[in-house]
């Protein structure tokens, strides 16, 4: 899947681990050596990132920018924008129930015609 091109692989913390609850050490480590397991197992250099029950702290963020992270999506729903910044992006839920009107309009936040 990763070698198609058509699936991007991110990370999620080493062991799961709420980042808004963990310690500066903890967070620095998890996130460091989830990047490096990946790097691994798939020889593949991760950028994408997603914070484990959406907990989030500046400083996993900056601990994100230093392992060369380029962006991280949160558990707020919405659309994202450039003011949010990289680090806290929002995401659309899609639930697949939605027709596919319904996921126009979210994916786009735009009425169709």
């Amino acid at each position: 899947m990763v070698s198609s091109g058509l699936v991007e692989l991110g990370s999620h913390t080493k062991n799961h681990v709420n980042l808004d609850k963990a310690s500066f050490i903890t967070t620095f480590y998890e996130i460091r050596e989830s990047k490096k397991e990946v790097k691994k197992l798939f020889d593949y250099e991760i950028t994408s990132f997603c914070y484990p029950f959406g907990g989030y702290t500046k400083v996993a963020m900056a601990a994100l920018r230093l392992y060369g992270y380029t962006m991280a999506t949160t558990t707020m729903d919405g659309m994202s924008n450039e003011a949010q910044g990289p680090y806290l992006l929002k995401r659309i839920k899609i639930n697949g129930k939605e027709g596919i009107q319904d996921f126009i309009v979210k994916v786009t936040g735009q009425p169709t015609n």
